[in-house]
């Protein structure tokens, strides 16, 4: 959209999303792009598309590697429209000088490849002399590099539309940048130093995408943001502030759909205002709901309960919810609908007050479940499993930190016919677990937990090849000669903090047999 292929007479803010599944849906039915051969959520372009589309582009764009740039031939650089460039541990000028010829160019994109590098550096002259002779530039992305400023230069470039500055260092963008018009799209993803916006925020009338994960300085909205009503990704959202943001602005975000993170909800004074934000219309894909962390006996456990109910989305879009430092007696009734046939991951973490789980174990399509923090819980049984076939398509479950948890009890019903990975850690006080066989099991961790349930789980079950054992108390000789029984399959075995195991193989042909696996004990007496 941004470089202008999309035909922006067809366009308008309510059908946006659909538009951009139907171009996708026709590039794959096309073939120029494929499902990644590992990861069903992912996509790729084949090799030979990729090489055919580098011929036939060949005039209109140039890809620096390391070693290329001082090969470029200088009577081109006017024709070329795009440019992409691997990232370097230092980028210097002299790699781009001649690129000042380059008067058409439309793109000016970092790239990554592999794993992203730590500390990387963009010489600050690439910004200050460079950048602003390419008034035509659409997309500048300088994702990953330390940059701590962008000068005020930024804001000549009146075509552009796609500004990334992602996991930069910036810690405030100036106030030029509320002079690009054009924008559509603003990425400040991972900022972690940024504190501040400008205050004329509200000039980027055209902004569509403003994507503000993981800044955690920041600490209010933008001055005025509340009149971008065209805004269809906002991914973070914080209530209150010097700013004064309400919840209740939201109604007038009437595309909103994707990510979003909701922070500061215990300032929320009525339920009343989140129900005017009609949450059940949203479109989004992943909602994220956040209370503060401090417990100071002023929080109304009942009015939390209100907000978090008027905080349901529409259930034919989820796919992951996380509540945190929710301090309600209680989950309303939508946490665990069934009708969620989408949501596919859960966390739950930091609420304290709650005595019972919800009942998630319905969720048809719900892949991984975390629960940390809920130490009110102390019975684990069936509010969250249900009468019937439990997590149909659960493949991951991890509770940490649950200090209050003692029983962890099931029914007679089919539960986890799909687990594959089980975290129980730091659960100290938890004796007594009546699961029945877990044979689709293959990573377990029991970390800072009794030996009892290191014991029950290796029990039952018995195709885990991949078991990691940490700081289990009461794990003497005995204890463990009875959990080594059952470790037939296990591949890969870690152990460490269990001071009271003095040997780990009472024989000779159980040690020989034990040394073709891969064993690692770690700070063990």
């Amino acid at each position: 959209m941004a470089e202008g292929f999309l035909h922006h007479s067809t366009l308008s803010d309510s059908i946006e999303e659909g538009l951009g599944h139907e171009y996708f849906d026709e590039l794959l039915s096309r073939s120029f792009l494929q499902c990644a051969p590992n990861n069903e959520s992912l996509f790729v372009m084949h090799d030979l598309m990729s090489d055919l589309a580098t011929f036939v582009a060949s005039k209109f764009y140039v890809r620096l590697s390391n070693k290329t740039g001082e090969n470029i031939r200088k009577e081109t650089l006017e024709k070329y429209r795009h440019m992409s460039f691997v990232h370097e541990y230092y980028v210097t000028y002299k790699k781009f000088e001649a690129f000042k010829r380059a008067k058409s160019l439309r793109t000016f994109l970092a790239a990554s490849v592999g794993e992203a590098r730590s500390r990387q550096h963009l010489s600050n002259k690439i910004l200050v002399d460079l950048l602003p002779e390419l008034q035509l530039l659409r997309v500048l992305s300088l994702s990953e590099f330390q940059i701590q400023e962008l000068p005020e230069s930024i804001g000549t470039l009146r075509h552009l539309r796609y500004l990334n500055l992602s996991r930069t260092s910036i810690t405030h963008l100036p106030e030029t940048v509320c002079n690009l018009y054009n924008l559509e799209t603003l990425i400040v993803l991972g900022c972690l130093s940024l504190a501040t916006f400008p205050n004329n925020f509200l000039k980027l009338k055209n902004l569509r995408h403003l994507d503000i994960r993981d800044t955690p300085l920041l600490d209010q909205m933008p001055l005025g943001i509340g009149e971008l009503k065209g805004l269809q990704t906002l991914s973070k959202i914080i209530i209150g502030g010097e700013n004064g943001f309400e919840i209740a602005k939201l109604k007038d975000f009437k595309n909103l759909h994707g990510k979003i993170s909701i922070l500061g909800l215990d300032k929320v004074q009525n339920a009343i205002h989140v129900r005017e934000a009609n949450f059940s219309q949203k479109r989004f894909s992943d909602l994220e709901v956040v209370w503060s962390d401090v417990s100071d006996g002023f929080r109304n456990e009942m009015l939390e309960k209100e907000v978090l109910n008027e905080l349901k989305p529409r259930n034919d879009k989820l796919m992951q919810l996380k509540i945190r430092s929710y301090k309600g007696l209680g989950f309303p009734n939508w946490i665990g609908d069934p009708l969620f046939l989408r949501l596919k991951h859960v966390t739950i973490h930091g609420c304290e007050k709650c005595v019972f789980l919800p009942p998630l174990a319905q969720l048809p399509s719900l892949k991984e479940l975390f629960i940390g923090g809920l130490h009110g819980v102390e019975v684990v049984g069936l509010e969250l499993f249900g009468t019937s076939l439990a997590f149909p398509s659960l493949e991951i479950l991890s509770f940490e930190d649950m200090s209050g948890w003692k029983k962890w009890l099931t029914n007679n019903g089919v539960m986890f016919p799909c687990l594959k990975q089980l975290v129980i850690e730091d659960c100290p006080n938890l004796v007594e677990v009546t699961l029945e066989a877990l044979p689709t099991l293959n990573v377990l961790n029991i970390i800072n937990c009794d030996s009892g349930v290191l014991r029950r789980m290796v029990e039952i079950a018995s195709a885990v090849t991949n078991l990691k054992i940490r700081g289990v108390s009461r794990l003497n000789d005995l204890m463990w000669r009875g959990v080594t029984e059952f470790l037939g399959e296990v591949e890969v075995l870690s152990i460490s903090d269990c001071n009271e195991i003095r040997c780990l193989w009472e024989s000779e042909a159980v040690a020989s047999q034990e040394r073709k696996r891969r064993i690692v004990v770690g700070a063990t007496s």
